[in-house]
């Protein structure tokens, strides 16, 4: 959400809105385009024992990894219209045009986003009405709900009903397209000195949606000996002023980063960095895909990407999505942001700063540390590959079909 929020919050974005021409691009360009290409390939490419499947067609909206993840080649199969799908996969929440189909529904920031589709959408009301969404999963209107095996389980099971629970499926959202191999490691560190200037990147696409202040104090105290890249479009000015000081701090403002660049950045990193107050997850898989060891928050999809003696999970002290605080102490992200704020002012991530301290400590005093993360996390993103998701996303809807 932060990159779409980042890249469509300027000037040029709003007046495009004021005049509709985004609409106009949107409902008569790309949605006739969709729709008569969808027509074509299962003409031309579809087998006779493929299941018809409807993805919504995307929009100028749409996320950049959901258009990676579910369009063109990486598709798990060539997309149905809806009017002849059989079954429906719809991300986030089902619209009212899917009643009549087997919905399969994947919420992808929180479960309790499924009341979108009943008119719900703040936090406080979201919580206050999941009874709703809970009858609502059990109607026949859906027939399965996905989730990845992080938090997410845990939170379904706080809101949920047993009964509502039988329809969840857990499958790998994670998608990895492994873009090196052991042998690119292996050679990487094969002469690796003693001391060894550790290369650190990270990618955010909005400054307080990922807690880039916290990167940046903790680099800063820890007095690394290592080089910390930071790609940020929207650094506040006393935060430039203290990296401006810092010799070993390189700030790209870069938005959106060309890929050929991205590519780069991750072949040159040792170590990613995956910082965040709310929620984040692409960077993180592309660094797994490039075998890079990760330090991240224990956000609920944090686990998701350190579960193989591959990086650090850093333990951060607010939690958007924490179920004793989302819809009970706050009502929206702005509301949750503000007291993040007041906690940081108080020292309540100081504890954080210092495990991050610690983490840059345990990278730079070994440099095998680095290596033995770095095959681990290329082993994790074949475990976690694409080939392997879409093939349990066919079976899925094979199965759904035919119910």
């Amino acid at each position: 959400m932060s990159i779409q929020k980042s890249l469509y919050n300027g000037v040029l974005y709003r007046v495009l809105v004021k005049l509709k021409l985004l609409s106009l691009y949107d409902n008569l360009i790309l949605t006739p385009y969709q729709f008569f290409l969808r027509k074509i390939k299962l003409l031309i490419f579809s087998k006779n024992n493929d299941t018809k499947v409807f993805l919504e067609y995307y929009n100028h909206y749409t996320h950049p990894n959901i258009r990676k993840r579910y369009y063109g080649k990486r598709a798990p199969l060539i997309w149905n219209n809806l009017r002849s799908s059989e079954v429906v996969h719809s991300i986030q929440f089902p619209k009212s045009s899917y009643l009549g189909k087997k919905v399969i529904i994947e919420p992808d920031d929180h479960c309790l986003v499924i009341g979108a589709c009943l008119g719900i959408f703040k936090p406080m009301e979201l919580v206050s009405r999941r009874q709703e969404i809970n009858d609502f999963i059990l109607s026949s209107n859906v027939s399965r709900v996905l989730l990845g095996n992080n938090e997410l389980v845990n939170h379904a099971k706080h809101y949920f009903s047993k009964d509502a629970l039988k329809k969840f499926s857990i499958y790998p959202e994670i998608s990895c397209v492994p873009k090196v191999n052991k042998i690119f490691i292996k050679e990487r560190y094969k002469y690796s000195p003693s001391i060894y200037k550790v290369k650190y990147l990270s990618i955010a696409s909005s400054f307080r949606n990922k807690a880039v202040d916290i990167l940046i104090k903790s680099f800063i105290k820890s007095q690394s000996s290592g080089e910390l890249t930071i790609v940020c479009h929207d650094i506040p000015d006393d935060f430039k002023r203290k990296i401006l000081k810092q010799k070993n701090i390189i700030l790209i403002e870069d938005l959106p980063l060309k890929e050929k660049k991205k590519q780069q950045l991750y072949l040159n990193a040792d170590v990613y960095i995956n910082t965040t107050n709310i929620d984040g997850g692409p960077v993180a898989v592309n660094a797994l895909e490039y075998g890079l060891p990760i330090i991240t928050n224990t956000y609920h999809r944090g686990k998701s990407y350190i579960n193989n003696n591959n990086g650090i999970l850093l333990s951060e002290p607010m939690r958007y999505y924490d179920p004793s605080g989302f819809g009970i102490k706050w009502n929206s992200r702005e509301d949750y942001l503000e007291q993040v704020d007041l906690f940081k002012k108080k020292g309540g991530y100081n504890d954080l700063i210092n495990q991050f301290i610690n983490a840059f400590n345990f990278y730079e005093q070994n440099s095998d540390n680095i290596y033995n993360h770095s095959i681990n996390s290329l082993e994790l993103a074949h475990k976690y590959s694409l080939e392997r998701s879409n093939q349990i996303l066919r079976e899925l809807y094979a199965k759904v079909a035919k119910e």
